[in-house]
């Protein structure tokens, strides 16, 4: 049996349907020698900094930047169910190949990877890279699969970025603290900024709580 898994509901319908796997189970559907199942968007994703060191719970300027020494992932809350099928699909004995149906790109190989790497999968992968949903071109498709392994620079590629776009957003909070800081010392009032800062949704609002009652006492007084 080969097992497809496919980025959406909508696109494993699809390939079902070209495929000839027509039996609908929990998560899946199969046939003519094929599982063909789905992810629903990302269900693995990079840990939080508070699960790697519980200080991080309660942010502080002296701990950033926050860069992890070995990267972790997770199951992202809400995907539990269909990750805990596909890890169970892809460890079944039946199964003798994986194929990588995610969307044809950077995000999509992401998806597909992190479910595999997560499960422990170590069966041979390939890769369906197709651009089209009509019929022909699933077949097509289905008819020139690579090896996954000849993907492995995307994947890679796709790791960076999500940790550059992880790394950068705990930055922004150091890059914040910093201007505010400056704000803060150069504002005639500094609770006049905080209701400009709450107004244009800055994060980091908590930054300075320590010195709303001096700054309030300075506007009263003032």
């Amino acid at each position: 049996m080969k097992l497809v898994i496919a980025e959406k509901p909508s696109v494993a319908m699809a390939l079902a349907s070209v495929l000839g796997a027509r039996t609908r189970k929990d998560g899946y559907v199969e046939g003519n020698g094929y599982i063909v199942s789905w992810c629903v968007g990302h269900l693995v994703g990079l840990c939080d900094a508070s699960e790697y060191d519980e200080k991080y719970k309660k942010w502080r300027y002296e701990d950033l930047p926050i860069v992890p020494e070995c990267w972790r992932h997770k199951v992202l809350d809400g995907t539990k169910k269909q990750y805990g099928i596909l890890k169970k699909l892809m460890r079944d004995s039946n199964v003798d190949e994986v194929i990588c149906a995610t969307d044809a790109g950077r995000e999509g190989e992401l998806i597909f990877r992190l479910v595999y790497e997560q499960a422990g999968c170590k069966k041979p992968m390939k890769r369906l890279w197709i651009s089209s949903m009509e019929e022909q071109a699933i077949k097509d498709g289905f008819a020139s699969l690579k090896d996954g392994s000849c993907y492995d620079s995307l994947y890679q590629s796709a790791l960076c970025r999500a940790r550059e776009l992880w790394t950068r957003h705990h930055q922004k909070f150091e890059n914040i603290w910093q201007r505010g800081q400056i704000c803060w010392e150069q504002s005639d009032c500094p609770t006049q900024l905080l209701r400009q800062m709450q107004e244009q949704k800055s994060v980091l609002i908590f930054c300075f709580s320590r010195s709303v009652r001096v700054s309030q006492k300075r506007c009263q007084t003032g």
